[in-house]
């Protein structure tokens, strides 16, 4: 039973290119990239403390300013897998921020999702420098993935 499944799921492991999964990744990261800028802009609103009222301990400037440079790493494929992990990380701890303010957005889950998906996916075979910088490394570098 085990293995006819095996070999049922076999059948669609084939190689194709990784190309798209490359684009995935630079558009994800643009699109994060207008999002923190957006935040950037109007941090306060979000993130400022109001004196007598609330106090603010979260460091939103620097998480975003680190935020912003996983997403550049990203989106020019340097140091692809350190910067998805990174940019997970950011992802989680900003959706959980947001909703723990009661302002969190449907689309939360959905940058988590593609978060998750640019650590186990392998996005940084196409339009990447770190493919560039493999190539010239190593004679056999294929820009296939299954």
């Amino acid at each position: 039973m085990i293995t006819r499944a095996i070999h049922y799921f076999k059948q669609f492991d084939y190689p194709v290119t990784a190309q798209s999964l490359g684009l995935f990744r630079i558009l994800y990261s643009l699109y994060l990239l207008g999002l923190i800028f957006q935040l950037y802009q109007s941090w306060p609103l979000y993130f400022d403390n109001i004196p007598g009222i609330s106090i603010s301990y979260f460091p939103a400037k620097l998480c975003l300013f680190l935020w912003s440079i996983a997403n550049v790493l990203l989106c020019f494929g340097l140091f692809t897998r350190y910067a998805a992990v990174a940019n997970y990380l950011f992802t989680v701890l900003m959706a959980a921020y947001f909703t723990n303010i009661n302002i969190g957005s449907f689309n939360d889950d959905l940058l988590r999702m593609g978060g998750f998906l640019l650590i186990v996916l392998p996005s940084n075979k196409c339009f990447a420098i770190d493919t560039f910088v493999k190539k010239l490394t190593t004679l056999n570098h294929s820009k296939k993935t299954s």
